[in-house]
């Protein structure tokens, strides 16, 4: 799939033709949840300002960041156009973030006709962005995931060496206490002896 780059001009005519209503625009703040997986939506969102994130959300996991939408960008073209309007990730705003949209009930079928024409280049490209963002988050998680099995590795080893040392230390230890100890017994012996000046110059 090419990427298609829409112009400024291309924009801002989607933006007057379709989300200018400002009676269908309003505001989310920071943290705040636009969507949830399994919800009810037929809403085409456009990000007029700020940002959203969207995740996809296990049980054993972290959620997973699959895709992060700023200006001029499309949120919720998957439970728009799909037949069971059901969103299908997590969306919450990343930032202080400005949103517009337009309802497929509000819609006769001309009309939703009509934008689904116009806005086909716009959802394609946004396909597009997310599956290379998907691809990128994908690919800094393998690296993360390889550099920490590296750390693991240097610390295991890091640990081993320190083990070996302990007990090479404890071995000289003792081998050196029980040399002195041996030292002192043959002085003491050989100071009973009569040749014990040999000794001592020895």
């Amino acid at each position: 799939m090419n990427q298609m780059n829409l112009t400024h001009l291309e924009i801002e005519w989607l933006k007057k033709r379709y989300f200018s209503d400002p009676t269908r625009q309003f505001r989310l703040e920071k943290g705040e949840r636009l969507l949830s997986p399994g919800q009810f939506n037929d809403k085409l969102f456009l990000v007029l300002d700020g940002t959203l994130s969207g995740f996809l959300e296990y049980d054993s996991e972290e959620p997973f960041e699959i895709f992060r939408s700023g200006q001029d960008n499309l949120v919720g073209a998957y439970s728009f156009f799909a037949g069971h309007h059901q969103s299908y990730s997590t969306v919450i705003a990343a930032e202080d973030t400005a949103l517009a949209f337009v309802q497929m009930e509000q819609m006769s079928e001309p009309e939703y006709a009509e934008f689904a024409r116009n806005i086909l280049p716009v959802v394609v490209e946004e396909i597009y962005m997310r599956q290379l963002l998907a691809l990128r988050l994908h690919q800094d998680k393998e690296q993360a995931m390889r550099r920490l099995y590296q750390s693991e590795k240097l610390a295991t080893l890091g640990q081993l060496a320190a083990g070996l040392a302990h007990d090479l230390n404890n071995a000289v230890g003792a081998i050196q206490l029980n040399g002195e100890t041996i030292a002192h017994q043959l002085e003491a012996y050989f100071q009973t002896q009569a040749n014990s000046t040999f000794f001592q110059k020895g």
